[in-house]
């Protein structure tokens, strides 16, 4: 999961390409502006869906009869990980959208989830208390500075889904540490400073993890790297010869919940919120669950999850996302590794 993003000038400001455009309609405009597109002379939801989710949406859009086959849709679904115009954007975090400082409706819907993980080869993951006791964000943070972590790797908070959150994450257990927000951001940039590498992809990692044959080495040459679940359940779907573990940090972990985020002005047009509540209320249906599971992802309720080896069935809840989510993407994307 990646999103291309700005940094602007010193990186206080951070955007993503709002004009980006492609797929949709032919009629498409940019939110709030012009007349959208329509369908049988009904009004079109014109939506862009991060690519992890849009089979799903166009799967749900199909069961609730919005998009019949050979039709023309009334859920006109553009898979990419920027705003691509239109009524509505489904991101793979609300986080996104505030970086992007894209103007949405109160009260935007989740429609599935998928929490941040840290991946580490399955017998270091056992030293750490792993299956029964998961190590928090502290404890990890603790053994880079120690040497028991030997290396740690996330991805830009600028780019990449996992590593946005799981610095969020690391702002939020570090404050559970002290009554002193200074301490407190010193020793979360602390972690920051001490990573292997601050720009990782996870992809990449992934592939490097898959080449590797002695989980010794594994854990030198590739370490331990954060990563959504879905990106780990994928993974897993083959066997590799270093088996892994999905670390849940116990004291502050964040889900990817891919939030429905109308247009102030389609959350106002009476016809398009029906449309998208319909949507929401199909991806929300107990029996919608499998569909969700069978991609690796959770539904919003119950207690239905993806299965595979290293994954958690059950985990702690999701912490908010904090109100300085573009201040602390830009100040740990700023911050330097130590020598």
């Amino acid at each position: 999961m990646s999103i291309v993003a700005l940094a602007v000038g010193a990186g206080v400001a951070v955007g993503l390409n709002l004009a980006s455009r492609s797929g949709g309609t032919s009629q498409d405009e940019s939110a709030g502006g012009g007349a959208g597109a329509t369908c049988g002379g009904r009004e079109v939801l014109r939506v862009s869906v991060t690519p992890e989710l849009a089979p799903v949406v166009e799967q749900a859009a199909a069961d609730i009869g919005a998009n019949p086959p050979g039709g023309c849709r009334l859920i006109a679904v553009t898979a990419q990980d920027t705003y691509a115009g239109g009524e509505a954007w489904i991101p793979a975090t609300a986080a996104w959208a505030r970086l992007a400082k894209f103007d949405y409706a109160p009260d935007p819907v989740p429609l599935a989830r998928t929490p941040v993980v840290i991946a580490a080869p399955k017998a270091f993951a056992q030293t750490l208390g792993w299956p029964e006791h998961p190590p928090a964000w502290a404890a990890i943070a603790a053994g880079l500075n120690n040497g028991q972590v030997p290396k740690l790797s996330m991805g830009s908070p600028l780019r990449d889904t996992a590593g946005l959150l799981a610095a969020m994450e690391v702002q939020s257990a570090m404050a559970r540490t002290t009554t002193d927000p200074g301490i407190a951001q010193t020793r979360a940039l602390s972690v920051r400073a001490r990573l292997a590498d601050a720009e990782a992809e996870p992809a990449k990692l992934l592939e490097r993890m898959g080449q590797q044959s002695d989980a010794g080495r594994a854990l030198r040459d590739v370490g331990l790297f954060t990563l959504t679940e879905q990106d780990f359940w994928k993974y897993q779907q083959s066997r590799h010869p270093v088996a892994l573990a999905a670390l849940y940090p116990t004291d502050a972990i964040l889900e990817a919940d891919f939030p429905l985020l109308l247009t102030p002005k389609a959350a106002a047009d009476g016809e398009l919120k029906a449309l998208a509540t319909r949507l929401a209320d199909r991806m929300h249906a107990k029996e919608f669950a499998p569909g969700l599971t069978s991609r690796g992802l959770r539904p919003v309720g119950g207690d239905a999850a993806p299965s595979g080896d290293g994954l958690t069935a059950k985990y702690q809840a999701s912490i908010d996302l904090p109100d300085n989510v573009a201040e602390w993407a830009s100040t740990w994307a700023q911050h330097r590794r130590l020598a």
